[in-house]
């Protein structure tokens, strides 16, 4: 009612009432609300939420008594399920083998990027994907993961520029950037 009649005091007070941790505004709707209302500070948060924890489709039918825009929950659907290829994708197809000078070519070269195939889809890939979030592979932890990688079969100079250019890259990025391009479709 606040946004309805320009009165910003009251406004902010219901947006702080609503912000505080005690009061159970379900994030489907604080998200809704964010955008509906301009209130951008919510925009990102509820949205990363929404799109990457657990959540069932039967609590949207427990909101029904409320105004939700189907764009909205259509916008996060389609989000989580590209975030989902993308987990795939970065867990089963690894980054190219950076190769040091002193690599020789031929056999060494093969058995290089072979064993880092097996190390990266062993260790990092099952972490990507890993269905308990306790164990999965969030992009905070990854320059981590990646720096203590032991991959028998590769040479030390290969895997040191490897896991140098894995560093330098994206990859790990892909939630923010999938996130970003999908609020970008709605304007914000």
């Amino acid at each position: 009612m606040s946004t309805k009649w320009g009165l910003p005091d009251g406004r902010e007070r219901a947006i702080y009432y609503l912000e505080q941790p005690d009061t159970e505004l379900p994030n489907l709707l604080k998200f809704h609300a964010s955008v509906k209302y301009n209130i951008p500070r919510w925009v990102r948060p509820t949205f990363d939420i929404l799109v990457s924890t657990d959540w069932e489709m039967g609590h949207v039918v427990a909101l029904s008594g409320h105004d939700l825009c189907p764009v909205l929950v259509d916008l996060i659907i389609k989000t989580r399920d590209i975030i989902g290829r993308e987990q795939r994708r970065l867990a089963t197809i690894p980054p190219p083998v950076e190769h040091h000078p002193e690599c020789r070519g031929g056999t060494q070269r093969e058995r290089c990027e072979s064993a880092w195939v097996s190390t990266w889809v062993l260790n990092v890939g099952r972490q990507v994907v890993h269905v308990d979030p306790l164990f999965r592979l969030e992009s905070y932890k990854s320059a981590y993961t990646i720096q203590s990688l032991v991959a028998p079969g590769v040479s030390e100079g290969c895997l040191e520029l490897t896991k140098a250019t894995v560093l330098e890259g994206d990859a790990f990025d892909y939630i923010y950037n999938v996130c970003t391009a999908a609020l970008a479709q709605i304007g914000l």
